[in-house]
Order: structure tokens, then C-alpha cells, then sequence
């Protein structure tokens, strides 16, 4: 009756990129989903992108309660809600834009403050070597948590500190306040500009554009487990083509893969060969060693070291009889057992030399 009409034509609205433009909220994101992105690409959607985007909705209306409470207790805060304004940043080569949740004066002095709001996991993660200041007030002190996880936000605010506006108001640091969506819990960290920090993100984007005018698609910045992966728009594009692969087996004649065949076979028998010789070779450094009864060796230039060492791995067969035990004597839950797996995606390509040798 009501909460089917909530939300109706309420998705994420972001300017669309423009040629040269990056924008900061990106400043470490993918640059292959970018990529996709710009050159048109059809995003994949589903039912999840929706509520999604309600979770992304959702953190306007956090951001907005943190405006209310700094109205409430005095702040002179400005450039929030409908006044934000775009703020811009050129660095090697680089052109950046992007507009600051708001701006607070404190103690005389200027800063600038943008609100995130995270899930529990997340925040607990980020204040677990915090100051707990008040129950439930936190103070980050070490500000490279904000370069951690998996969406880092610390080259976002990098580049609103170097932006011309915070010149202009001589804003020397960024606070970060950080929400727990389950809780309400808040927690505050002060990041100083980091001249080092926006270098990396330089090297990140570069040769972007240059990709872009010939329509080249960057490297893929992620495996295909991770989250940035599992949650992306363009996930099928960029890690589905091999699910479409039809069955069956088609001759090849191409010049250059024929040449890498050729590689093929004799990078083949060349590992082979090193193989044995190098096992041949330390067997004899190993009795040598043992002959002259000192552990260092130096023959031909080659400094030799033998020593004893031991490796302890962990007994896979063992522990997983014992999750299983633990999780039927109600000890873990099905969930906590399930934490304990991953699945690592890769591609495999077998060759078989039907030529022999």
C-alpha cells in the first residue's frame, strides 16, 4: 500500500564523464569500469542494482542528519545540500572535479568534512585501533585507514585538499565522519594533505585518456572474487566473455600464433632441461657442503648457503573434520563455517603437443 511507491524513480543520477574530466568520488576506482562506462558500454541490471541504489539513497538522508546535528549545536558550516559547489583539481595532466559534502569552521580555523556512512563490519573495522572518546564516539587517529578496504576514500579527499578552493580557504586538513548505519555509532578522522598520496593516484589514471582515444580497455585492476568485481555494472563484459565460449574445437592458421606455438614448445623443453640441471646442481652444492662440513659455499662467483629448514602448513583434512565437528555441536554457526571457505576464480588453458616430444 505505501512502501511499494517509496523509491520510484529515485536511482543514482551521476554526471555522465566527459572527455579529459575525471570525477574525485573516483579517484580510486577501477579504471577498466571506468572505461566501460565511458566509451558507452550497457551496464548489466538486476533486481540487486535496485536496492542497492535505495542503499545509496539512503546515505543522502545520513549525510543530512549529520548537517542537522552540526546546525543544532552552532557550526558555522556552509556549501551542503542544494549549495554544494563543484571544486577542481589539475595534476599530471590529470583534470579533476568534484563537490566536498560541506565545509565547517572550528575553533577559527577552516576544514573541510565529507559524511560516510558504512555497515557495521565496515566501521567496526575502521575504528578497531580508535579512541572511544564518549560510548559510541570514536577518534581515528591514524588517518591511512582511510586508504584501506576495498573502496578507500583517501584519494578522494586528497584531492579536495589540493583543490583550488580549499587554497583559497586555507584548508590544511579534511574530516572524514563516519556513521554506523546499524548502530549510529560516529567516529572522526582529520586527514592532512599528502602530497605522495596524490602521486599514486596519478600513476593509477595514467595513459587513461590515451586508452580512451584509441578505445582501449584498461588492465583489469581486480580479480574476479573480490568485491569490486562481484558488485560491478560491467562484470559480465569484462569476466563473462569466457562463460559464452561454445563448445567444440576450430584449426587456427595465424602467422603470429603459430610463432607463439613454437614458443610454446621450446619454452617446454627449456623449463624441463632447467629443471633437472638445477635439481642436479643443488644436489651437489648439498653434498659438498656436507664433505667440507661448512654451510657456505663459494663456486664460479655463486655464493651457496645450505641449511636445514622447516615448513609448517596447515592440515586441511584435519581442520576441516573439526569446522565440521564445531559447527554440528552448535559451537559456529553455518555462517562462521561457510567465513572459513573461498573460491578463487581463474582461467585455466591446457595444451596437449600432439607432435609428442
Amino acid at each position: 500500500m505505501i512502501i511499494e511507491k517509496l523509491y520510484q524513480g529515485e536511482g543514482i543520477s551521476r554526471s555522465p564523464l566527459k572527455p579529459g574530466v575525471l570525477r574525485m568520488s573516483m579517484a580510486e576506482a577501477c579504471t577498466r569500469r571506468t572505461a566501460y562506462e565511458f566509451l558507452g558500454y550497457e551496464p548489466a541490471t538486476s533486481e540487486d542494482d535496485e536496492v542497492r541504489s535505495i542503499v545509496m539513497q539512503d546515505g543522502t538522508l545520513h549525510e543530512q542528519d549529520i548537517v542537522r546535528r552540526l546546525l543544532m549545536k552552532g557550526f558555522n558550516i556552509w556549501n551542503y545540500g542544494d549549495g554544494q559547489t563543484w571544486v577542481t583539481v589539475e595534476r599530471d595532466g590529470l583534470f579533476w572535479r568534484g563537490h566536498p559534502d560541506l565545509f565547517v569552521e572550528v575553533e577559527g580555523k577552516y576544514y573541510g568534512l565529507d559524511v560516510k556512512a558504512y555497515r557495521d563490519e565496515i566501521f567496526k573495522r575502521c575504528v578497531a585501533t580508535a579512541d572511544e572518546v564518549q560510548p559510541g564516539r570514536f577518534v581515528i587517529n591514524d588517518p591511512m585507514v582511510m586508504a584501506e578496504g576495498s573502496f578507500p576514500v583517501m584519494g578522494q579527499m586528497q584531492l579536495y585538499l589540493h583543490s583550488e578552493k580549499a587554497r583559497a580557504l586555507k584548508v590544511s586538513d579534511w574530516i572524514v565522519v563516519i556513521k554506523n548505519k546499524n548502530t549510529a555509532e560516529l567516529a572522526e578522522c582529520i586527514i592532512p594533505q599528502m602530497d605522495d598520496y596524490l602521486d599514486r593516484i596519478g600513476e593509477h589514471w595514467k595513459g587513461f585518456w590515451s586508452s580512451m582515444a584509441v578505445k582501449r580497455l584498461p588492465r583489469r585492476n581486480h580479480e574476479k572474487n573480490t568485491i569490486v568485481c562481484r558488485y560491478c555494472a560491467f562484470q559480465q563484459q569484462c569476466w563473462g566473455v569466457l562463460k559464452t565460449l561454445r563448445e567444440g574445437s576450430v584449426e587456427i592458421v595465424d602467422e603470429e600464433l603459430v610463432k607463439r606455438a613454437l614458443l610454446w614448445r621450446e619454452g617446454k623443453k627449456f623449463k624441463s632441461a632447467s629443471e633437472v640441471r638445477i635439481e642436479l646442481a643443488r644436489l651437489a652444492f648439498e653434498e659438498a657442503a656436507i664433505l667440507h662440513k661448512v654451510r657456505r659455499l663459494s663456486i664460479d662467483d655463486l655464493k651457496v648457503v645450505v641449511s636445514d629448514r622447516s615448513r609448517t602448513g596447515l592440515d586441511t583434512s584435519y581442520t576441516a573434520s573439526l569446522l565440521e565437528s564445531l559447527k554440528r555441536e552448535g559451537k559456529i554457526t553455518s555462517q562462521q563455517f561457510d567465513d572459513c571457505w573461498s573460491t578463487s576464480n581463474y582461467v585455466e588453458v591446457r595444451v596437449s603437443d600432439t607432435r609428442g616430444g
